[in-house]
C-alpha cells in the first residue's frame, strides 16, 4: 500500500539530503501531490529503500 510522505520525511526515510529529493521534484522525476511524494514513486526511484523495516515508519503514518 502506497503511503504519501513529505519531502522532508522522505529525505529521512531514504538516508539522503532533503535537497537532493526537491532538485529530482524540479528536474521531474518526482512528483508531488499536495506537497507530499507517493512512498511508491520513492522506490521506484530508490529501490534499495525499506521504508517498512523496524516499524518507524507504520509508527510515523500513524500519527
Amino acid at each position: 500500500m502506497a503511503h504519501r510522505v513529505s519531502i522532508w520525511r522522505a529525505a529521512q526515510l531514504l538516508g539522503v539530503p532533503r535537497g537532493v529529493l526537491q532538485q529530482r521534484v524540479r528536474a521531474g522525476e518526482i512528483e508531488l501531490s499536495d506537497g507530499l511524494v507517493s512512498t511508491e514513486a520513492l522506490l521506484r526511484l530508490y529501490p534499495q529503500a525499506e521504508f517498512d523495516s523496524g516499524g518507524a515508519f507504520e509508527r510515523t503514518v500513524a500519527l
